[in-house]
């Protein structure tokens, strides 16, 4: 929920919060299987364990990751 609250307030109206999620979930369904050279978009859970060249972490929340339980 908090992670949806700092979302909400990137936004100006109800109806730009909803198109941002929508555009998210647009980025979750995208297919993660990798097909030759280009980009893959994958959750961070999904690509645990695997290795890239470069990695961009988007739209990620300071102090929700990672958590603090984490770095403590």
């Amino acid at each position: 929920m908090e992670i949806l609250k700092t979302l909400a307030k990137r936004e100006e109206t109800r109806d730009g919060f909803r198109r941002r999620l929508s555009e998210l979930a647009d980025i979750l369904r995208v297919e993660t299987e990798p097909k030759g050279r280009g980009v893959l978009l994958s959750t961070i859970h999904s690509s645990k364990g695997l290795e890239f060249e470069k990695v961009f972490i988007i739209d990620a929340v300071e102090g929700e990751f990672p958590s603090r339980a984490a770095l403590e």
